[in-house]
């Protein structure tokens, strides 16, 4: 794999971030993926979901997102308010990723 990688983030997360964190946590997501997309990971907080899918961990923001052909895909984001990722969160982006990884 090769860095800088290309970030790409859905427009459902795009509005997420623009209605629900604050200004200081969008600097916090922001920085967060700079250090993803340079490959990175010592100051960032993110947890292996499952196969290819990972998620970004900004306090009780969730950022899920995976990585395919050299592309970061930013594919859902909600808050999180129990241990568990919930089920429908991992499925939306289990169709996402199906989507853009057999588009090849």
């Amino acid at each position: 794999m090769s860095y800088p990688l290309k970030v790409i983030i859905l427009e459902i997360v795009e509005i997420f971030i623009r209605e629900k964190l604050s200004t200081k946590d969008e600097a916090k997501l922001y920085a967060s993926i700079t250090a993803i997309r340079l490959g990175n990971y010592d100051n960032v907080f993110v947890k292996p979901l499952k196969d290819n899918i990972k998620e970004l961990i900004i306090k009780n923001y969730r950022f899920i997102f995976f990585i395919d052909n050299e592309i970061v895909y930013f594919s859902n984001a909600f808050i999180k308010k129990t241990n568990k990722t919930p089920k429908i969160e991992m499925e939306k982006v289990k169709k996402i990723y199906k989507i853009i990884h057999n588009k090849k």
